[in-house]
């Protein structure tokens, strides 16, 4: 099986999902995704509900990308969702964090911004510099740095840095980002990008160019 794009888009999803091709038939498949066969018999068993991760294990950062995208609802559901699979207060600490990379919260964890300078990440086995940027919240694409110098050959182990090139910036009391090559409003907004392009004189979020500074 192999990803084949990170900004594949289908019928009912507003976001970017990775799509992937697999070299083989329905049975196949079955067998790598349910080696034991327990759900392919017809038995009567139901499964043990997945233990709630503790906090410790979440990769917050990421999962704020994955509110910003739309990917758990809107309130009340939202809080329902997150405290439900990540435990009590989940909601109250991802909302922090989007509320900061939105520029109305007060949360310190947030995105590296121009003035706190490149960050470095080490990569996983069968990652990928979107896969990356989603899990750290880092965009755009075109800011990170690799040993290749192309974005698209990266290996486990190395090691590659965010250089914050369109990273956020201060404007007075407002905050601004640049729009660069291959960048789009729903990396930086989520669910929120048809208000930021609304606000900023911009009809559709889609057709944002390159160049284009987007205050907030």
């Amino acid at each position: 099986m192999r990803q084949y794009t990170s900004s594949g888009v289908l019928p009912g999803y507003s976001g970017y999902l990775d799509l992937n091709v697999f070299r083989g038939d329905r049975t196949a498949w079955r067998k790598y995704a349910d080696p034991s066969g327990s759900t392919g018999g017809g038995g009567s068993s139901t499964p043990a509900p997945a233990p709630t991760p503790s906090h410790s294990q979440v990769d917050w950062e990421a999962l704020a990308t994955a509110v910003q995208r739309g990917e758990y609802g809107n309130l009340p559901q939202r809080r329902t969702n997150l405290d439900a699979a990540y435990g009590a207060g989940a909601y109250d600490r991802v909302q922090a964090i989007v509320n900061a990379r939105m520029g109305g919260g007060n949360a310190t964890t947030s995105r590296p911004t121009a003035s706190t300078g490149a960050r470095s990440v080490t990569v996983r086995h069968g990652d990928t510099i979107s896969a990356i940027a989603r899990r750290t919240g880092l965009y755009p694409l075109s800011a990170w740095r690799v040993p290749s110098g192309d974005i698209n050959r990266i290996y486990p182990g190395q090691t590659v840095t965010y250089g914050g090139g369109n990273a956020t910036v201060s404007t007075g009391s407002r905050r601004s980002i640049v729009i660069g090559y291959g960048d789009c409003l729903w990396n930086h907004f989520g669910a929120n990008s048809t208000a930021i392009a609304r606000a900023n004189g911009i009809g559709d979020p889609n057709m944002v160019r390159a160049g284009t500074r987007i205050y907030y």
